[in-house]
């Protein structure tokens, strides 16, 4: 492949797919991330790098809040990696043309030197490599985190290869200048880094690998909570009598001396070794971590330092395993283990084209996808076989750092997305796994509400058991009997796969088979249960991406389509006390300017129906919230998504309005639903969906059959039915409309009554008919004149209105939504303002 090149920097893709970028420190600075895969079996680490000197910029388990090198936003990260992230310095001596180098940096003092620097890119690790003409040595760097195993971690190793005629003897420190001590969230570290220092600790210094940790919980309370948890740094060097464990400095001052800013390395610079590890301050100052290293490198030869920079349950926990871990052979057993894990994830993915480029992003692109939806997994357990996700997580990266990611630190890792994410990342999974069945399908469209909204944060799967008994039956399979009692107590309660095993883990329970034996076993006897989040305010567009998952669900499945839509009836509404707010409490004045303000509201007294729930608490219940969990056809449930999306046309029937404080994909637009905004994408969806629903009614041969849908909805239809048939102008469909969803919502505030109506399919076809002409006749008010193009986007402005007078439970709702006092009112006119076109394309109907 031909080379790239941008000023003296070159890009290139080497025959192994690895992307490399000549003079990378010159290079226009990026941001990028390890995949966060430590296996099944294994302990995730998010690693994020830059192309600044030693490129790593921050490192950790779980999420920000549990940082081992401090998260850092790009801005900051290329700012700070060369200084804060790792550093080597080495001491020369003989004939060198200088007695101290720092390599893989871009420093003035260095410019008379010939060398050239370079960075490795794989999907799975990281290498530097900086060739040293002046000082006939090579230095490399590579990274990759810890595969399959009890901790997580990130391994490094550094060699420096002799490319001269001369022994070469020197003097070096290896490490960070700067690690975060365990119990130190990112708020602390953001705005009380000084502060923060009292609680800081450094143990376990005397066996050589020191453990960082916070002495307590740093929080202001009497009952103080001592802290076991730690980080670690472990480095080693290979001698001819085996591994040799490093002498570390953890005290900055005793490297740095007067340079607080990290510059260079003052005192190692001036003092022998001997002295620089003397008299170190083991608490109340973040510490480094930096391993201390003396080598004598004859001609041709190389001298390799390795180190583990990772987190331990306890300091006894990891001295067990200091002399497992601290081996060359351990280092190149898990380099090639993290290569293989993620090779056979992107094989999901391989094409073979004329064009290798190709190949390698289709690959890499895959991951990354995955990587935000879950890879999907097959448990086999006797004759069923049962799917789980994995290693999902929330595009955390440094170009988005207002996301809070959180990968699980257990085994069998999950992680947290938010709704369009996951599920636009998850459409094509059945193509690559159909054991996944309908669980995606029914996941996301259990997740729709009464409203045709949905919750925005999804978080871990657990599992409850519906079985004791069954239970207690498979664990007699699998652990000593003495141990029963213990685990059966503990699976009382919901978990996850990997809080179970760190639950037999921590209390020393061995199971005699493989993990995913036992996982499957269990989980085959449990429900789900999703962890979720509200979020803020509601997206207008997630729902839409629910119809890809079942085309594509249907593509594989076919013939169980009837089954699906018809007569399965286990889809159920999300309840949600966040509720959206009517028209005459949400359109104000702001600033003399008619404005779409406070959207959606918290329902205290729905909280409190749904928090005495004893089980599934957030499903909607017949009898107004206080009866059995409503279940009903997906037919029904994607019947009513259609009928409170027709109902949310704007005022002049074009597009969908943004009703609920949020837009849709495309988060630049987020000031559009204050300004009465609407897209047409949505209007597009509901045509879709419609589409979609008569072509099933026609391919089944169903026109004379029936439905039973719940009477709110049953007459939330006719009122739209009633609207269609008089054809009213636009902006008096749009208040009709209006005043009916509202009302439909005020009637399912805490739920339904339970009662259901029949509905026949041909009355349910005129229906969708006569929405699709009030559709089509939008879609083209949307094309710009003299093409054929259409415009996404709108905004309203409110040319008319009256003032409405606030009652008093108005004026409390108003205090909460922080917009007190604003005069709320009616708008009686409107003018649609097409915004800039954006992604357009020709719409033909």
């Amino acid at each position: 492949m031909k080379d790239t090149e941008t000023n003296n920097s070159k890009y290139s893709l080497n025959e192994t797919g690895e992307f490399i970028i000549e003079d990378y420190n010159s290079a226009k600075p990026f941001a990028s991330f390890f995949p966060g895969i430590a296996g099944i079996d294994g302990i995730p680490m998010w690693v994020f790098y830059v192309n600044r000197g030693q490129c790593i910029s921050g490192m950790g388990i779980q999420d920000k809040d549990h940082s081992i090198m401090e998260f850092l936003p790009a801005n900051r990260a290329y700012n700070l990696a060369s200084s804060h992230g790792f550093r080597t310095f080495v001491k020369l001596h003989d004939n060198s043309p200088v007695n101290f180098y720092e390599p893989f940096q871009n420093h003035y003092r260095d410019n008379q030197l010939n060398k050239t620097q370079r960075m490795i890119i794989a999907p799975s690790s990281l290498k530097l490599e900086e060739l040293n003409h002046s000082l006939n040595l090579k230095f490399a760097v590579e990274y990759f985190t810890v595969p399959q195993d009890k901790y997580a971690g990130l391994i490094r190793t550094l060699s420096i290869y002799n490319l001269g005629s001369d022994t070469v003897n020197l003097e070096g420190l290896d490490g960070l200048p700067v690690i975060v001590p365990y119990g130190i969230d990112n708020y602390c570290l953001k705005n009380m880094r000084r502060t923060i220092e009292a609680f800081v600790e450094v143990c376990n210094y005397d066996n050589r690998v020191p453990f960082f940790k916070s002495k307590v919980e740093p929080a202001d309370r009497p009952d103080v909570l001592r802290i076991a948890r730690g980080n670690f740094y472990l480095g080693f060097e290979k001698k001819d009598s085996g591994e040799n464990l490093i002498i570390p400095i953890v005290d900055p001052n005793r490297i740095f001396g007067s340079r607080t800013d990290f510059a260079y390395p003052e005192r190692f610079i001036e003092t022998s070794l001997d002295d620089l590890v003397k008299d170190q301050i083991l608490a109340n100052q973040l510490p480094c971590a930096m391993g201390v290293f003396t080598a004598s490198i004859p001609p041709g030869e190389c001298y390799v330092y390795s180190s583990i920079i990772g987190h331990g349950s306890s300091h006894d926990a990891l001295n067990e395993m200091v002399s497992d871990i601290a081996k060359e052979e351990y280092v190149e057993s898990k380099a090639d283990e993290n290569r293989d894990l993620i090779d056979i994830l992107i094989q999901n993915n391989l094409i073979c084209s004329s064009e290798p480029g190709l190949d390698y992003y289709v690959r890499q692109n895959f991951l990354d996808n995955s990587m935000r939806g879950g890879f999907p997994f097959t448990l086999n357990a006797g004759n069923s076989r049962d799917t789980i996700y994995l290693y999902s997580r929330k595009h955390g990266d440094m170009e988005r750092d207002y996301n809070d990611f959180s990968l699980t630190p257990t085994q069998y890792s999950q992680g947290n997305g938010n709704f369009r994410d996951i599920n636009q990342n998850r459409r094509s999974d059945l193509f690559f796994n159909p054991d996944l069945d309908r669980k995606n399908v029914s996941y996301f469209y259990n997740l729709i509400q009464l409203d045709g909204f949905n919750p925005l944060v999804l978080k871990e799967i657990y599992f409850k058991v519906n079985d004791p008994d069954k239970l207690h039956a498979v664990l007699k399979k699998f652990i000593a009997s003495e141990h029963l009692q213990t685990v059966l107590s503990y699976a009382n309660d919901a978990f996850t796969p990997g809080e179970l095993l760190a639950f037999l883990d921590e209390n020393g329970i061995a199971l005699n088979v493989e993990s995913d034996r036992f996982i499957a076993e269990i989980i085959d006897l449990c429900r789900r249960i999703s962890d979720i989040d509200y979020g803020e305010s509601y997206w207008i567009d997630h729902w839409a991406y629910n119809l890809d998952l079942l085309e594509n669900y249907l593509a594989v499945y076919p013939d169980r389509a009837l089954n699906l839509m018809f007569e399965d009836k286990t889809i159920s509404f999300y309840d949600n006390p966040n509720t959206v707010q009517p028209r005459d409490e949400k359109y104000v004045l702001w600033n003399g300017k008619a404005m779409q303000l406070g959207a959606v509201l918290f329902d205290e007294e729905k909280a409190d129906l749904i928090e005495k729930r004893k089980s599934n608490p957030n499903q909607v219940r017949t009898k107004y919230g206080k009866g059995d969990v409503y279940y009903t056809t997906l037919f029904n449930k994607i019947l009513s998504l259609i009928v409170n999306k027709l109902s949310s046309l704007d005022p002049e029937g074009v597009g969908v309005e943004m009703e609920a404080g949020k837009p849709g994909w495309y988060d630049a637009l987020n000031g559009l639903p204050g300004l009465f905004g609407s897209s047409i994408c949505e209007t597009l969806e509901i045509k879709r969906n419609i589409s979609f629903l008569l072509e099933t009614i026609d391919t089944y041969h169903i026109n004379d059959n029936q439905t039973l849908v719940f009477e709110e909805l049953k007459e939330f239809m006719d009122e739209l039915r009633s609207l269609l048939d008089r054809s009213p102008t636009p902006f008096e469909f749009w208040e009709a409309a209006s005043m009916a969803r509202e009302l439909y919502r005020k009637k399912t505030r805490m739920g339904i009554s339970g009662k259901e109506i029949a509905i026949e399919m041909s009355e349910i076809r005129g229906f969708f008919e006569a929405a699709l002409d009030k559709l089509n006749e939008g879609i083209d008010k949307a094309r710009d004149d003299g093409s054929n193009t259409i415009f996404t986007y709108f905004r309203y402005e409110v040319t008319d209105y009256k003032e409405l007078e606030i009652n008093d439970t108005q004026g409390e709702k108003k205090r909460k939504l922080n917009v007190d006092r604003l005069p709320c009112i009616k708008p009686l006119k409107f003018r649609r303002i097409p915004l800039p076109l954006f992604l357009e394309g020709p719409v033909h109907y």
